[in-house]
């Protein structure tokens, strides 16, 4: 238990409804990169024991290695490209910080031939107030296995996946894995042997969405990195009756836990969003409130670069979309 402090202690810190965000997988790809620039950078952003990686398998053109906490970096001399994952492990030894500014640097030194290509999202619940099984039942009908028609989701169909973890808990899975979002619901206290004792909600973001998702959290503070993204959270799963806008959600956000406005940017009229609705104990209780945030013009720049390198340029630019391909696990085939 005691050795699972200092990785706790690298994410933010537990609010005062019992929840802890972070960030829990990254992974990007950097086109025209030389490896040992990129090595460089590790070092530089995350500490010297980013500098060692063990050879996994060289072929001609590719070669692929392992470095701290499990991670992998994989480069194409061919392609010219080198990609790199930074699971969980990883993620919170270094902390979210650590990877938001990583994130930051090599789009500034790299520009559109850098990109995320899957970040995950997870908060913490260490009160445990909605555990997997009771959002199943507030997701869908337990007869027809379809969402209930007040939940607004935009996993195509609107069908979950229900699953066990390791050590028993469970889980409850929505979206597919091929898909650019996918949520879990799991007993982390389980998986992890006790070493976290909470539930996770975790929020899986691929390609563009992964590309918004860095965008937010460089464009908010580092004191509301959760409010940065929360919405790309509802946005994907609302339990707001159907009324709503569910597009609204995608934009920066600010979230204040526990309050109705809060800070400069929370002035004007709050809009509660709630989030694992019905089940009133759930993330509902911290008072999930979303005003618009300012982005001020220098990370308007950012996000206007990060919208090229998503796809979105203007016509008759060229297109940066032939990045290295990822398989499921966010790794490179």
């Amino acid at each position: 238990m005691n050795q699972a402090l200092p990785l706790l202690a690298a994410r933010q810190p537990i609010d005062g409804n019992g929840l802890q965000f972070g960030i829990d997988w990254f992974a990007f790809t950097a086109k025209g990169a030389q490896r040992v620039w990129v090595v460089s950078q590790l070092v530089e952003l995350l500490g010297d024991e980013w500098r060692e990686w063990q050879l996994v398998r060289r072929s001609e053109r590719r070669e692929r290695t392992r470095g701290p906490h499990g991670s992998l970096m994989e480069v194409d001399w061919a392609e010219k490209w080198v990609h790199v994952v930074i699971k969980g492990k990883g993620c919170r030894a270094v902390g979210t910080e650590a990877i938001v500014r990583l994130h930051e640097v090599l789009f500034t030194k790299v520009g559109e031939a850098y990109r995320a290509k899957r970040v995950d999202l997870a908060w913490d619940d260490y009160k445990k107030r909605v555990t997997p099984e009771q959002f199943r039942e507030r997701f869908c009908d337990p007869v027809t296995r379809l969402k209930r028609p007040e939940v607004v989701c935009k996993a195509r169909g609107g069908r979950a996946i229900v699953e066990d973890a390791p050590n028993g808990g469970g889980s409850y899975t929505i979206g597919r894995r091929e898909s650019n979002r996918l949520l879990r619901v799991y007993d982390k206290a389980a998986e992890s042997d006790g070493a976290v004792d909470a539930i996770r909600i975790e929020l899986e973001c691929k390609d563009r969405v992964a590309v918004d998702v860095m965008e937010a959290l460089v464009s908010g503070s580092a004191e509301c990195r959760s409010a940065a993204v929360v919405g790309f959270l509802v946005g994907f799963v609302d339990f707001r009756g159907g009324s709503g806008n569910a597009s609204a959600a995608a934009s920066p956000v600010l979230v204040v836990g526990g309050t109705r406005g809060g800070g400069a940017q929370g002035q004007a009229q709050p809009r509660r969003a709630s989030w694992a609705g019905g089940v009133e104990d759930g993330l509902h209780a911290a008072e999930l409130v979303r005003v618009p945030v300012a982005v001020p013009p220098e990370r308007r720049r950012h996000r206007a670069g990060l919208a090229r390198v998503a796809g979105r340029q203007p016509a008759g630019q060229p297109s940066a979309s032939r990045l290295a391909p990822t398989d499921q696990s966010g790794a490179v085939g």
